[in-house]
């Protein structure tokens, strides 16, 4: 489908290229895409059956959803990225390695994820920098030897923050630095992003029960491509790349060549040997050493901790088969229904037909 038929602010139509690669394809003459502003305005489009195709957060979507019309609603949410909140590391406090562990042993991963996302998501102990998506690559050795990174410590993190000279001087509740400023951060995350703005109000409420004063802090999706970019953050909820191989994820974790231009590398921790490391992985054929430098890569990763891993993100995907079938689902997993991947989504699109 490579004809537009109409192009408005929030909406447009692709019809079907007569001279498309494969014959009689697409079988849809054409699809409408719609643009929402957050997820409580899709909910409702879905319910009517506005739109046929959804991919965003949608809460307690078995009663809100799939009830209202059990025979054609539907939902599938496959392992997609990992969901981490990424910390500028070039800034005191978060230079300090003790008060990144602390954070992260601060966090009750499960109740994050069971309360804010509705355990959709699977929760991610692995301080590795991979999770559920790349579940054959994961050193369980690894994370076994940083498991206490993502357990849930409360004690152990005010122990860790009290090591690191962050103590409540003035009596107040909350942490001050060691220079008796305070410590308070902000944690961006989208406007309209409810499910992430909830699982950073979770964060913030944890922080909070170990003297650190954090603050939810929603910008435009214009802001946050640009702080995150700009390294111009104290820490912010982002996820990671999504790729058939892991190594690509630790390409945009670590090397240089990205900082500055794409949103998971502005955390600060970088260097030439890890762009070696990197490097060293295309220049082998070699299964066995290739995962030999994912594994020495989650160990890097867990030793200098530049993000608190959280959660494996589910991929979002609902549909409708009142009027179109053959969508991928559980029973018929033929492609991961990642509705922002052009390449995906020509797939599904080329596997749709009406009823």
């Amino acid at each position: 489908m490579t004809t537009v038929k109409y192009l408005k602010p929030q909406q447009m139509e692709l019809c079907r290229n007569e001279n498309y690669y494969l014959d009689n394809r697409p079988y849809l003459d054409c699809m409408t895409f719609r643009s929402y502003n957050d997820n409580s305005q899709i909910q409702p489009a879905l319910i009517k059956g506005e739109i046929d195709w959804g991919s965003n957060f949608i809460a307690d979507i078995e009663s809100t959803f799939v009830k209202q019309n059990p025979e054609n609603h539907h939902f599938w949410y496959p392992a997609n990225d990992a969901i981490h909140l990424y910390v500028n590391t070039k800034e005191a406090p978060f230079d300090d390695i003790r008060v990144r562990q602390a954070l992260s042993m601060a966090l009750d991963r499960e109740m994050i994820v069971d309360i804010a996302a509705y355990g959709y998501p699977t929760v991610n102990y692995n301080a590795g920098g991979i999770a559920e998506l790349y579940k054959a690559n994961i050193d369980q050795g690894v994370t076994d030897k940083y498991r206490n990174l993502t357990t849930y410590s409360p004690e152990e993190a005010k122990k860790l923050l009290d090591e690191a000279g962050l103590k409540d001087v003035d009596g107040d509740g909350y942490r001050d630095m060691p220079n008796g400023d305070k410590f308070t951060f902000d944690i961006e995350v989208v406007n309209g992003w409810t499910d992430w703005i909830q699982v950073v109000q979770m964060a913030t409420e944890f922080f909070d029960e170990v003297g650190v004063k954090a603050n939810v802090k929603t910008v435009d999706w214009a802001v946050y491509d640009k702080n995150l970019k700009d390294s111009n953050y104290k820490m912010s909820i982002n996820w990671s790349m999504v790729s058939t191989n892991p190594i690509l994820a630790y390409q945009a974790y670590f090397s240089s060549a990205y900082v500055g231009k794409i949103w998971h590398a502005g955390h600060g921790v970088n260097s030439p040997e890890i762009d070696a490391l990197i490097n060293s992985f295309g220049k082998t054929g070699d299964k066995v050493k290739q995962q030999e430098i994912i594994s020495q890569l989650q160990e890097f990763t867990a030793q200098n901790l530049p993000f608190i891993p959280l959660f494996s993100n589910a991929t979002w995907f609902q549909y409708n088969t009142k009027k179109i079938v053959g969508w991928p689902s559980e029973e018929n997993p033929y492609i991961q229904p990642v509705f922002y991947d052009g390449g995906k989504r020509v797939i599904i699109l080329n596997n749709l037909h009406l009823k």
